[in-house]
């Protein structure tokens, strides 16, 4: 009876852990994150959603490639356009303090954001229609943003992200990629097209 609780209990944790979970730190501070076989990322001061399936990098550069997954997509845009519209009103109710100095300009090119939210009167308690809203928002900058336009143009997207200077270059189709590369001149070691 002990060998079946036992067992059990060993079964309950190893299933309940999401074995899947995986990172890597990448150069420029930047992490790549798989959660699920979908949910696959690139983090760091610029976001390369779900789903990055191949990736390499040196110290100074990044390549992506990525299959977009659009409900990951929407998600992820989603969170960071709220994130985006929350600390725009925290900077806006406090923004003469120095925590405030470094991401200053950033912030303020937030305001249309904030503005889109405020018009919708999206609340900072995150309910189910403020996620509601939020998705919408998102869904919209999805059909109407060029950038956004281009990703689910295409069927495989290109990214890549200068470490120095902290740039990300893309939506790229694989020509436009392999075109950057060259101009950049990407060390041939850093492989994604093989």
């Amino acid at each position: 009876m002990k060998k079946i609780i036992l067992i059990s209990i060993f079964a309950i944790i190893t299933n309940s852990c999401n074995m899947s979970d995986y990172s890597e730190k990448l150069s420029g501070g930047y992490t790549f994150e798989s959660e699920s076989k979908e949910d696959k990322s690139i983090i760091g001061k610029h976001t390369i959603y779900p789903s990055v399936i191949e990736y390499d990098f040196d110290d100074d550069y990044i390549l992506a490639c990525q299959i977009v997954d659009k409900s990951l997509y929407l998600n992820f845009l989603q969170v960071d356009l709220y994130s985006d519209y929350w600390r725009y009103n925290a900077y806006f109710k406090d923004s003469v303090t120095e925590k405030y100095n470094k991401s200053r300009k950033e912030i303020i090119a937030d305001s249309t954001i904030y503005k889109i939210f405020k018009n919708r009167n999206v609340t900072f308690e995150n309910s189910l229609e403020d996620i509601k809203k939020g998705e919408e928002i998102a869904d919209s900058v999805i059909k109407n943003n060029p950038k956004h336009k281009k990703i689910f143009s295409l069927k495989k997207v290109y990214w890549i992200i200068k470490v120095k200077g902290d740039v990300l270059i893309g939506p790229l189709s694989v020509d436009e990629f392999i075109a950057t590369r060259k101009q950049l001149n990407i060390s041939k070691e850093l492989k994604l097209i093989k």
